[in-house]
Formats: C-alpha cells, sequence, structure tokens
C-alpha cells in the first residue's frame, strides 16, 4: 500500500530578525485510499502542511517519505516526477488556464508526463461525462459557473490516476448547493478509484465525511 510518512516536520517564517512557528514536530502516516481533514483558523498553517506534504514547499526540519523513499527537496526533478505520477490536486479557485478549454485543461498533466494518447483522451471524455461538464468541453474557463469551474479541476487532478489528491479549500469559493455536489464528487472519486484524499478545509459539513480530522492550532497537529 501506498503511504506519504512524515517525520518530526517543522516550518518556520523568517520575520525581520524573528522566526514564525506554523508547524511544530508534526509526525503524520497517510494510506492510500483513506480520507483526512486538516482544519484550523486562517493562518493556522493548513495549506503551508498541504504544501509540504505534496512537495510543493520544503520543511525547516524534518522529513518526509514516499513509500519509504524520502522526499529530495534539493532535487526539483525528482518531486516534479513523484508528483506527476503519483498526486493530484485541487484549489479553492481553480488555476485554470483561461487560453484552453475545459478538454484541453483537463489533459494538461498528461501532456506534461507524456502519456497522452487517444485513450486518455476517452478517458478525459467519461470523466467529462461523469462530472456533467461535457457540454462544456470547448468552452474557455470563463464561460463556466463556479462548480463548473471546479469541477473541471477535479477532472485536471484524476486524469492520471493519482494515489493521493490535495485538496486546500475545494469548497471554500462555492455556494452551498455547489460545495455538497463538490463534497460527494470527491468522496466517490476516492472510494471508487482507492485515492487518499488529503483536505485543508473550514467547512464544517464536508469536514463530516472524512475518515480522520485533525486540527491545527499553536503549530501543534492534533487528533479531533
Amino acid at each position: 500500500m501506498n503511504s506519504i510518512v512524515c517525520k518530526n516536520l517543522s516550518k518556520s517564517f523568517p520575520i525581520d530578525e524573528e522566526s514564525l512557528l506554523v508547524l511544530d514536530d508534526i509526525n503524520l502516516i497517510i494510506n492510500q485510499g483513506e480520507s483526512l481533514a486538516i482544519t484550523g483558523k486562517s493562518g493556522s498553517g493548513k495549506s503551508t502542511l498541504l504544501q509540504i506534504l505534496a512537495g510543493l514547499d520544503f520543511p525547516t526540519k524534518g522529513s518526509i517519505f514516499f513509500n519509504k523513499n524520502e522526499y529530495l527537496f534539493n532535487k526539483p526533478n525528482t518531486l516534479r516526477d513523484l508528483r506527476l505520477n503519483n498526486y493530484g490536486f485541487v484549489y479553492q479557485f481553480h488555476h485554470l488556464l483561461d487560453d484552453l478549454s475545459v478538454e484541453e485543461n483537463i489533459v494538461i498533466p498528461s501532456q506534461l508526463n507524456g502519456t497522452y494518447s487517444d485513450k486518455l483522451l476517452n478517458k478525459a471524455i467519461n470523466i467529462m461525462k461523469r462530472l456533467d461538464i461535457f457540454k462544456r468541453r470547448n468552452h474557455l474557463p470563463w464561460k463556466l459557473s463556479g462548480g463548473e469551474k471546479q469541477r473541471t479541476a477535479i477532472a485536471r487532478s484524476i486524469i492520471n490516476n493519482p494515489n493521493f489528491l490535495f485538496l486546500d479549500e475545494p469548497t471554500g469559493n462555492l455556494d452551498n448547493e455547489n460545495g455538497r455536489l463538490i463534497q460527494e464528487v470527491l468522496m466517490t472519486i476516492s472510494k471508487e478509484n482507492n485515492i487518499a484524499l488529503i483536505a485543508a478545509t473550514h467547512d464544517n459539513e464536508f469536514i463530516k465525511s472524512f475518515d480522520r480530522v485533525y486540527k491545527l492550532f499553536n503549530a501543534k497537529l492534533n487528533s479531533v
């Protein structure tokens, strides 16, 4: 079983001549197929922890492992390959490319890792149909509703069959109806494809769906 393990992880940011500690001696194991939510006040370090677990930022102290292989933060190409082949990402503000259609945005990860093919395009079509955005496949992002943009972002995040899906406030910019729809889509995708969900969220309804819930407070991560 694939897993992400962090050991004695700490992160601080320099402020003038001092430093701000946002993560302090965090130990965590995340196994493929489970769901984990990280809660806490704005500025508590939720997104920072998510970024470090995904190899997009580096800790001040401590280590992170994927299947016993330590993240090599001094070798960005190694981390890039790890992310492309194993991780997916969904953010609050979608991060869709404005000049590309829905379909073109979705297949970007496969083009980056060289797996794009007719078979993959058929997979993208099936995902679009599943997420009810197929009729929008040739539309640019500015023509989409907030819910449609987020469903496009989800389709893009799973096109390469990730083992772990990182979610940074995925329902935070949506109304209640679209928020619940995105919640249902994510949980269904996770269960059907054995994908781990790791979410930073304020959404109390969304939190109820997760196997494990943690709260960041005073730089410490505690089980709820």
